[in-house]
């Protein structure tokens, strides 16, 4: 039989000085790196967050998470958390540092493609202790390396667990820090931390979790180097979105290296199928994740090297930012609740669709009509729907009936090989836009 590898997310139902690397001590701490100095300063920077999610978009689910994350600019308010922690979806914050009670945060940042968010709270309820985390924007991948990651695994608050670095790859689309350190539910968020020098190399993110086995030791984190340029691009009142991807990557199963699985569209149109990216603006790209953390925050022509037939080829592609998570809104369809698909356009499977449901609530008149979650929505009452705009529009204009027809493609249960395609004929009593904020 196939095993199946899953990664769980762990949490409960030139740049800025403050984020830059420093080849001395961080702040507070001596010559000798004491531990428990570590330790201290690291809890101090600490806090963990319950979010409540009232209307779930993507993987959301409705109802209160928990997890970790930590203050980066005290003069700001500025949190660093996962995506995942935070939530892409509607609903309220609550941010406590160790020892103090939980106050009300707002979401500043979302990153659309690494699970990253920054939340803002008020500066003056900062507790005087409290520290910043110093990021290590160019930490080498030293393997072996000492660290500890902090946070409230399974409510256990402001826990620290200890391990090594164990390898830096490129998996499930994205680079991530492996680690021995002990990652559970209410770790998502976390800091982990460099016990050589107390300053932060990766944001704790997952655990892998083998189906037909229990496994130990395999634990990761989004490395601080992704985070950084995020980070300093917000700090200067600029926009951190990553790009629009207009090409499909593939790689080897022998190498992260980056190619085209088949040819760029629109501004990227001058890649072909088959190119293997080596740099963009003379910096090198090992994997995809490196394409996204080079092209941040800019736009226009770009300067790209690849290696095409044997023959290295200097290409200008013309890039622009993907749209961001707040801001963004879905449309509640009596208890039917559709979205923009993530990434969209960087992935073949979701070409041409423009909204899919995203949740359906317990108990409402849209629940009885045969939807399902991850439905790529294709014409409503036989007219094609393109985007999020157009549903919404269409959905609150004038209609004699209250039914409206859906029609939706659907991977089918029996086996991913193969779609299939339902009509849904549902009755309508409301229509509202629920906005990410």
């Amino acid at each position: 039989m196939k095993k199946i590898l899953v990664y769980v997310i762990l949490f409960l139902t030139p740049i800025a000085s403050t984020y830059s690397a420093d080849s001395t001590r961080i702040a507070n701490l001596d010559s000798n790196n004491d531990l428990q100095q570590i330790f201290e300063i690291s809890n101090n920077f600490t806090v963990q967050i319950f979010a409540q999610v009232r209307f779930a978009f993507g993987s959301s689910e409705e109802g209160t998470s928990s997890g970790a994350g930590f203050l980066i600019d005290k003069k700001r308010g500025w949190i660093l958390t996962n995506a995942h922690v935070a939530q892409n979806s509607p609903g309220p914050i609550d941010v406590a540092f160790n020892e103090q009670a939980f106050s009300p945060a707002k979401r500043v940042y979302i990153d659309p493609y690494f699970d990253i968010a920054i939340i803002g709270i008020d500066p003056t309820i900062i507790p005087d202790n409290a520290t910043e985390a110093k990021l290590d924007c160019n930490h080498k991948h030293t393997i072996g390396l000492e660290v500890a990651a902090f946070g409230h695994p399974w409510g256990l608050r402001f826990t620290a667990t200890r391990g090594i670095v164990s390898a830096y790859r490129y998996t499930e689309g994205y680079e991530q820090l492996q680690t021995d350190a002990a990652l559970n539910s209410g770790n998502s968020g976390g800091a982990l931390v460099d016990l050589s020098t107390g300053m932060v190399i990766g944001i704790n993110t997952a655990k892998l979790n083998k189906k037909e086995k229990k496994s130990e030791g395999l634990n990761f984190a989004v490395p601080s180097a992704h985070v950084c340029p995020i980070v300093a691009l917000l700090s200067e009142n600029r926009s951190a979105l990553p790009p629009l991807l207009e090409a499909t990557f593939g790689r080897k199963l022998t190498t992260d290296a980056v190619f085209i699985a088949r040819d760029g569209e629109n501004g990227w149109s001058k890649l072909k199928s088959g190119d293997q990216i080596i740099s963009i603006e003379n910096l090198r790209v090992r994997n995809p994740a490196d394409v996204i953390t080079i092209l941040r925050g800019r736009t226009g022509p770009v300067k790209v090297k690849v290696i095409r037939n044997k023959k290295t080829e200097e290409l200008l592609i013309q890039v622009q930012a993907t749209k961001p998570i707040l801001g963004s809104y879905g449309v509640d369809v009596s208890g039917i609740l559709f979205a923009t698909p993530r990434r969209f356009g960087a992935e073949g499977a979701l070409d041409g669709f423009g909204a899919y449901v995203a949740n359906i609530q317990d108990g409402s008149t849209g629940s009885i009509c045969g939807a399902q979650a991850w439905d790529l929505l294709i014409s409503v009452d036989n007219k094609v729907v393109r985007t999020i705009d157009e549903l919404y529009q269409y959905l609150t204009k004038t209609r004699e009936s209250p039914k409206v027809k859906f029609v939706v493609r659907r991977w089918s249960r029996s086996t991913y090989l193969r779609v299939e395609h339902f009509i849904l004929e549902c009755n309508i009593d409301a229509v509202n836009k629920i906005q990410i904020e």
